[in-house]
């Protein structure tokens, strides 16, 4: 956030001494907007780079599509993204995450579609995306097929692909799936330790009994395994 902070300032004195910016830069305080959720700066970003010219290339459609995410704005985010003439992954992951995170699973599975059709090859922030969708419509069909598919293309189960792998699996109902999905991640982090915790709660909470373990717990012993019910 403070180098976020530090980036618009720069910027701020960049145009007080008549320096003219280029795609780079504006790639740079379009990333610091979107940090900062700073939607009415980044607008005016969005104006200045089509008054100055600049053609909508991968770089900084990229970063609009971010920064308009992370305000919140999916839908300038999604015109961003159709106005695109090329895209890459990076692009697609990107507005996938922002419709997932918005809860709006169906536009995320139709988007992985056209991924499949145009012949793109996902990377782990899409699959982590369509995953989240999947949990977000406790679609557990459609998310057994996706993780069957990751299986398929060779992914390792990292942390960021497990933690999106243990999410849908608890917030589907199927816990033991997640539990063991958990017990063959080596390295976790503290995201993908929220998302057991909340499982954790899920399955004590319908059973009326504690929790089997706690965050302050986790974080002290990091412990090999956890019972999720």
């Amino acid at each position: 956030m403070d180098r976020a902070c530090k980036s618009s300032k720069l910027f701020q004195q960049m145009q007080l001494g008549a320096v003219a910016p280029d795609k780079f830069t504006f790639v740079s305080i379009l990333s610091a907007c979107g940090s900062l959720e700073a939607l009415l700066e980044g607008r005016c970003l969005h104006s200045l780079i089509i008054c100055r010219g600049f053609q909508l290339d991968i770089p900084l459609g990229n970063a609009l599509i971010n920064m308009y995410a992370k305000c919140g704005c999916v839908e300038d985010a999604r015109r961003v993204f159709n106005t695109m003439p090329e895209r890459n992954v990076v692009s697609w992951s990107t507005i996938i995450s922002a419709y997932a995170q918005n809860g709006q699973g169906k536009e995320v599975l139709l988007l992985y579609q056209q991924i499949q059709l145009g012949g793109v090859i996902p990377d782990k922030f899409t699959f982590a995306g369509v995953l989240s969708a999947c949990a977000s419509q406790a679609d557990l069909a459609q998310g057994k097929s996706m993780h069957t598919h990751i299986i398929s293309t060779g992914f390792e189960p990292d942390v960021v692909m497990g933690t999106a792998i243990v999410n849908m699996y608890s917030k589907c109902g199927s816990l033991g799936e997640a539990q063991r999905i958990f017990d063959g991640i080596s390295e976790r982090d503290e995201v993908l330790w929220s998302a057991v915790i909340a499982a954790c709660f899920t399955a004590r909470a319908g059973k009326g009994g504690p929790l089997s373990v706690s965050t302050n717990a986790a974080r002290r012993s990091n412990p090999n395994r956890i019972h999720f019910c």
